[in-house]
């Protein structure tokens, strides 16, 4: 590969603060050295030039928290995150089922009933007028519910007495499932889809990841939301990948890491839903409908015993846990866990914690719990006349991705997208983070980069490779069209990412 010097940008390491570089020479893939501006290198013999023009370069970013399956398949499916009613959803299956005319299901992705007229869905008479032969299947934005058609529930044979399963008033099935019956659904549509299908998906939504300067991905595949030939499919396709993908396997069986010599399992292993579908598992009633706390999705002694199990095995662990309730249980099950097997340093982790009280984040900070976050979520659905405060109430949204409180605890915290629900865009993410719409949550910048560069690198186990710039570490870099530390805070989502470097190789350039 040969060497190359980078030279006249300003590079922060994000070492420290304000830890920044004039030129930075790359031999064999790896940072060989870094210069300040009177340290630069005497002769150029046998070195490519690059000029930086000035510009920022950070540590490329990693998104610790993708489905990266489900997001290549939202590629190639039939879009609905943009329709605003029952009449463009029906248009929108119409319009764009042909595209699959060689699969064995149509399938479509990110719908969102809160957005929509009347938050009022197809019946499940009008989507067989479309599609009455094939099997259908549309995933709601956040996969804790969908939309099938009668062709789809004949042939999973879903018992409709599954808790999930949404009824008219003559309590036959809408088409709408959630919970349980969701789950089964997901599998059974995801097992249908094609590989070729799933190498076309994950090769686009790979070229998004770039554009967005992501070179690491850590990868959430298989498990009771999804199918678990997407992890296999992973794990087959990352050696061809020009970017680093990091599959967890989203599986509460400890053969399963026997069999894939694994030494994490996890990922979105559901312990609750999520506040759109109003299935986060909450300690007190939802404000927008009183009759439901959301739902528990694991038995708390299975939960346990598998928690037990895989520590003792030395495997690290990552939970999904929104609601108070969910975050408890796993909280409870790691503590059992340390006092069985003190001291193992397994980074275990939990996904989005969104709605922990105080005792949570100390407890979590005690055991050595990485709390994953999604900052996205606050940028899209947070603060007043929002989604959140529909269904929390003012306290409680208020209070909701805690990052202020979670970083003063000491505690780890890494940056995700939970793409497919929210696009890979690290810089939507850190905006987030420094724009909350609760402003005493809100993170200095540094803190936000360092969510989505070094804290997602230790998650991995892989900060002495990755995560910053300096010697000996892999030359992931991205360059960006403005500098994220001195721009006005409110402006650092108008940021433009110019080239994305993965093992000193151009992966993509504006």
């Amino acid at each position: 590969m040969g060497s190359k010097l980078f030279y006249n940008g300003c590079i922060h390491s994000m070492e420290h603060v304000g830890d920044t570089y004039k030129a930075m020479l790359v031999t064999d893939g790896r940072i060989e050295k870094l210069y300040k501006e009177d340290e630069m290198p005497e002769s150029l013999d046998h070195i490519q030039a690059v000029d930086l023009g000035g510009n920022m370069v950070l540590p490329s970013f990693i998104d610790s928290h993708v489905h990266l399956t489900q997001t290549g398949l939202n590629q190639i499916g039939i879009p609905l995150d943009c329709v605003k009613n029952k009449e463009e959803m029906l248009r929108s299956i119409q319009t764009n089922m042909s595209r699959m005319e060689n699969e064995v299901i149509v399938f479509g992705t990110g719908y969102d009933e809160t957005n929509m007229e009347a938050e009022m869905l197809p019946s499940i008479q009008e989507i067989d007028a479309i599609v009455p032969d094939k099997y259908l299947w549309l995933s709601r934005v956040d996969s804790h519910s969908c939309l099938v058609n009668t062709a789809f529930l004949e042939a999973i044979g879903l018992d409709l007495a599954t808790p999930g399963v949404d009824k008219d008033a003559s309590g036959k099935p809408t088409g709408v499932l959630r919970n349980s019956a969701n789950s089964i659904a997901r599998r059974a549509a995801l097992n249908w889809i094609s590989d070729d299908a799933r190498e076309e998906g994950i090769s686009k939504a790979i070229d998004q990841a770039v554009i967005n300067g992501v070179t690491t991905i850590h990868a959430l595949e298989g498990g009771p939301l999804f199918a678990d030939k997407d992890f296999v499919f992973i794990s087959g396709y990352k050696a061809r990948s020009p970017i680093r993908i990091e599959p967890y396997f989203q599986k509460m069986e400890v053969a399963a890491a026997d069999t894939y010599a694994l030494d994490r399992l996890g990922g979105c292993i559901i312990l609750d839903g999520s506040f759109g579908s109003r299935t986060a598992a909450l300690l007190e009633p939802y404000t927008d409908d009183p009759s439901t706390q959301g739902s528990l999705y694991v038995e708390t002694e299975a939960l346990e015993k598998f928690v037990l199990e895989a520590t003792e095995k030395n495997l690290q662990l990552a939970f999904h846990a929104l609601g108070d309730r969910a975050i408890e249980q796993i909280i409870c099950a790691y503590e059992k866990a340390e006092a069985a097997y003190p001291s193992r340093a397994l980074r275990h982790r939990i996904e989005h914690f969104e709605l922990p009280n105080e005792s949570h984040i100390a407890r979590a900070k005690s055991l050595g719990v990485i709390l994953s976050m999604q900052p996205a979520f606050d940028y899209y659905w947070g603060g007043q006349e929002s989604m959140y405060y529909d269904r929390l109430g003012e306290e409680r949204t208020k209070r909701a991705i805690p990052l202020r409180r979670i970083l003063e605890s000491g505690a780890m915290m890494i940056g995700g997208s939970d793409s497919d629900v929210t696009a890979i865009n690290p810089i939507i993410g850190i905006h987030g983070s420094v724009n909350h719409s609760n402003a005493e949550e809100s993170i200095p910048v540094f803190e936000a980069v360092r969510m989505f560069t070094y804290n997602g690198a230790y998650a991995l186990k892989r900060e002495t490779e990755l995560g910053t710039l300096s010697a000996g570490k892999f030359a992931d870099f991205v360059i960006l069209d403005q500098d994220i530390f001195s721009i006005s805070p409110e402006k650092i989502d108008t940021i433009n990412v110019m080239a994305t470097y993965c093992n000193g190789n151009c992966v993509f350039e504006k």
